[in-house]
Order: structure tokens, then C-alpha cells, then sequence
């Protein structure tokens, strides 16, 4: 096995995760479909946005998630990642992947602080409820804790769209 292939655990891991992140943007689609007209109306077309945002980054960090974690080598992926980027104006999964110590962390950050923005619509995406405690900071203990916030958001999305159409109906 080459040195940097995911293990087998990880490997059956990976595919149930990417399999969550999934099933929950097919929801996100479906409310897509459902709700044409109101997506493109405030609150929900910054909702929506937002909420495809962190399906990506989910989706795309799920895949880097067999990482190491040590300062040094975020660093070191970090400046091979801007240097990559300057030199060839383009950057590929597999530069994700070659540097996933940077990348990881570049997208779990990014779902973080987009879920923690959608709390100025629903309370439960404070900030604080999406840092994973003292001693539970693996890569995918905080990718289950962001993709089950992404999994609550989506479900507000689709109440609050459901609400919205039944009270449309009754004007």
C-alpha cells in the first residue's frame, strides 16, 4: 500500500460520511426544486447560498480527512499550497489532496463559519455549538459535529420554506 492511501477503516468511513453529506444536499436540492421563487427572495436566497457552500466544503473535506494534524506539516502544505497557486494560477483536488493538512482545515473552517453565520436565522448555529470539546478534536469527530449542524441547518431551511408556502396559501 502506497504510503499515503487511506486505510481500509478510513476508506469505509469516507464512503458512509460522503454518504451523509449526500443524502443531506439531495435534501438541500429538493428544496431547491420545491421552492424555485422563494430562493431568489431575502432570507432564502443568502440561506441557500450559504447552505451550498457548506454541502462543498463537507463534501470536499470529507476526503482529506485522513491527515496527520501536526503544526509542521500544515505549514508546510500551507506554503506548497500558495506556492502551487501563484505559480500555476490553478488548483485541483489532487493539489487538495497532495496538501490535505492545509486543506482539511481550509474547508472544515469554512462550513464552520458559514454554519455559524446562519445563526442570525436559527439559534441553535451559535458559534460556540460548533467547536467540538477539549479531547474531541479529531479530523472527523469535527467533521460529524459540522456535517450534523449542516444536517440541522438544512432541516430549518426546509421549515422555514414549508412555512413560508403554507402562509402564501392562506393569503
Amino acid at each position: 500500500m502506497p504510503e499515503d492511501s487511506p486505510s481500509i477503516d478510513h476508506l469505509e468511513w469516507l464512503i458512509s460520511a460522503r454518504g451523509e453529506t449526500n443524502q443531506t444536499a439531495l435534501k438541500l436540492l429538493k428544496l431547491f426544486e420545491d421552492h424555485r421563487e422563494q430562493l431568489k427572495k431575502y432570507p432564502f436566497s443568502v440561506q441557500a447560498q450559504e447552505l451550498l457552500a457548506i454541502a462543498f466544503s463537507l463534501w470536499r473535506a470529507v476526503f482529506l480527512a485522513d491527515r496527520k494534524g501536526k503544526a509542521e506539516l500544515k505549514a508546510d502544505h500551507a506554503e506548497q499550497f500558495l506556492r502551487k497557486m501563484l505559480v500555476d494560477n490553478a488548483i485541483s483536488f489532487a493539489q487538495d489532496r497532495s496538501w490535505k493538512e492545509w486543506a482539511f482545515n481550509y474547508y472544515m473552517g469554512d462550513a464552520r463559519l458559514r454554519l455559524g453565520d446562519l445563526e442570525r436565522f436559527w439559534e441553535d448555529m451559535k458559534p460556540k455549538n460548533l467547536q467540538p470539546p477539549e479531547g474531541k478534536r479529531s479530523s472527523k469527530e469535527r467533521w460529524i459535529l459540522l456535517q450534523t449542524a449542516f444536517n440541522t441547518a438544512v432541516e430549518h431551511f426546509g421549515e422555514d420554506l414549508t412555512q413560508k408556502s403554507k402562509s402564501k396559501r392562506k393569503s
